[in-house]
């Protein structure tokens, strides 16, 4: 009886051990093919965590540097974008002598660093009064300039541009005509309609707001952030 139980603890031990390894090696198997897809440059993928032990743990450590790695490059990605429209920007306004131009090209640059449908620079009118008028209108869709499809005069105070030529300070606002803020006219009330999200930076020659630089609804569906509210603004001082 005693070499029985002796032999089947022998046995009951033997199998524990094989399923631990197995268990184990499962873990460090899903482990290393990980590593390799990291090695490819996939940095959004992520090691399956199957348990709560020492791998288990290791895996979430080693997502968690993921997901940190991940972020960082991406921040690092948007500062070289942000360099490059910047510099081209620069480069236009060197080369370029004619201001219409120079202004649809800006316009065009900034359309696509926001990813917005449109883009419009809206100036003072000139007249003795602080109005604002929309002069050029940048469509992404189209791949052009348009001519606004109503003129219409906003004061200053008045809606979103008329307050940022009041306060000097950008504006977003991601809930488009619906945002109190909003001001509505009755001869573009149609098109108001579709605005879901508007951003609108001052255009400054020193310290004298002269104008505003708008951009509407992002291509994919998303609401403006800081960092097209500060590349904007990079882009509407050398634009002004």
């Amino acid at each position: 009886h005693i070499i029985l139980i002796a032999c089947i603890g022998f046995l009951a031990g033997l199998i524990l051990s094989v399923l631990l390894a197995k268990f184990i090696t499962i873990g460090l198997d899903n482990l290393i093919k990980g590593i390799q897809i990291i090695e490819k440059g996939d940095l959004s993928h992520r090691i399956q965590e199957t348990s709560n032990d020492e791998i288990g743990q290791l895996a979430h450590s080693f997502n968690s540097m993921l997901s940190t790695l991940e972020e960082n490059n991406k921040a690092l990605d948007r500062k070289i974008f942000e360099i490059e429209t910047l510099f081209k920007a620069s480069q236009a306004m060197n080369f370029q002598s004619d201001t219409d131009k120079l202004i649809k090209q800006i316009l065009e640059m900034a359309g696509t660093a926001i990813q917005s449908e449109r883009c419009s620079i809206m100036l003072q009118t000139g007249s003795g009064t602080e109005e604002l008028e929309t002069k050029i209108v940048y469509s992404m869709k189209e791949s052009q300039t348009i001519q606004p499809e109503t003129t219409v005069k906003i004061r200053i105070g008045e809606g979103v541009a008329g307050t940022v030529l009041k306060t000097g300070k950008s504006i977003i606002v991601n809930e488009g005509y619906k945002d109190p803020l909003f001001k509505s006219y009755a001869t573009s009330s149609n098109y108001e309609k579709s605005i879901n999200a508007l951003i609108s930076v001052p255009l400054k020659i020193k310290d004298r707001v002269t104008g505003v630089i708008n951009g509407v609804n992002k291509i994919n569906g998303e609401s403006f952030n800081d960092e097209d509210q500060r590349l904007l603004e990079a882009l509407a001082q050398q634009a002004a």
